[in-house]
């Protein structure tokens, strides 16, 4: 981008240098960028790029290739996060519906993508709102490999237009009103903030030790961002971090078919490992 009266204008991005950036995503990430994302990859590169001093994508390239730490800004930059609050609801109400009453002991989720926390702050009101669950106790565990969108998770503040799905009695009794410099806001309360755990993790790489077996596995909307091969790589690495009897919540446009056979499919989107 150059500046001109105030105008910026975005660094072209050529075919090959797209080839070159969409290759380094792909081996770092595992996410597959097909032709269409050309502009995407312009316009989320271009401001930062002109920042470190490149003039053109193939010297962000090889200025990437020699700088590590580069390559994780890259990745939060062009990493989308489109998130709310109890998204896809039917999946919240089989949660509570179906599997909070069988439970008999500490509960553990995984919200594998959690982008700024909105998914994993969702569950976890639910479960803090349960008779059941408070018996036994309950964590959330929410990763991403976006470290921005998780600091923004740890930090719990969101605009107010954030909080339009949250029913009015969670909004109540775990979400606060921001005034002040914070007004417009609402921060979700030290109670849930205390029984919520964000890390960074790259879901085409070995699962850490520390993401211990889950009960729950929410893996929303991601897979629609992988090719076959990484898709499957990735359901590959989930499987052993979901406990027998446990169950894996997928989005409502995607499947595992010809991913995986190792879950039973119990509703559309929604599958148990048996054994």
């Amino acid at each position: 981008m150059h500046a001109n009266n105030g105008i910026f204008y975005k660094i072209p991005l050529k075919d090959i240098e797209f080839e070159k950036i969409k290759s380094l995503i792909y081996d770092k990430s595992g996410i597959f960028l097909k032709a269409e994302k050309k502009t995407l990859i312009e316009n989320r590169l271009s401001k930062h790029i002109k920042t470190i001093g490149c003039k053109t994508f193939n010297e962000y390239h090889n200025y990437i290739s020699s700088n590590i730490d580069e390559i994780q800004i890259m990745i939060d930059l062009i990493t989308t996060n489109e998130t709310y609050f109890f998204r896809e609801i039917e999946h919240f109400k089989f949660f509570e519906k179906e599997i909070i009453p069988k439970q008999k002991s500490h509960l553990r989720v995984w919200s594998a993508a959690s982008s700024i926390g909105a998914e994993a702050y969702s569950l976890a009101m639910i479960l803090e709102s349960s008779n059941e669950i408070k018996k036994y106790g309950y964590s959330v565990v929410g990763t991403d490999i976006n470290t921005e969108v998780l600091k923004r998770a740890e930090n719990g503040l969101y605009p107010m237009k954030f909080s339009e799905k949250i029913p009015r009695q969670y909004l109540r009794e775990y979400c606060l009103e921001g005034f002040g410099k914070y007004e417009g806001s609402f921060m979700i309360n030290d109670t849930l903030k205390s029984k919520t755990l964000f890390r960074q993790v790259n879901l085409i790489e070995p699962i850490p030790s520390f993401i211990e077996p889950f009960d729950i596995v929410f893996l929303r909307n991601v897979l629609i961002y992988f090719d076959m091969p990484m898709k499957q790589k990735i359901i590959k690495n989930i499987i052993p971090k979901i406990k027998k009897g446990g169950y894996l919540f997928i989005g409502h446009s995607e499947s595992l078919n010809n991913i995986s056979n190792a879950l039973k499919q119990v509703r559309p989107t929604v599958y148990i490992k048996e054994f």
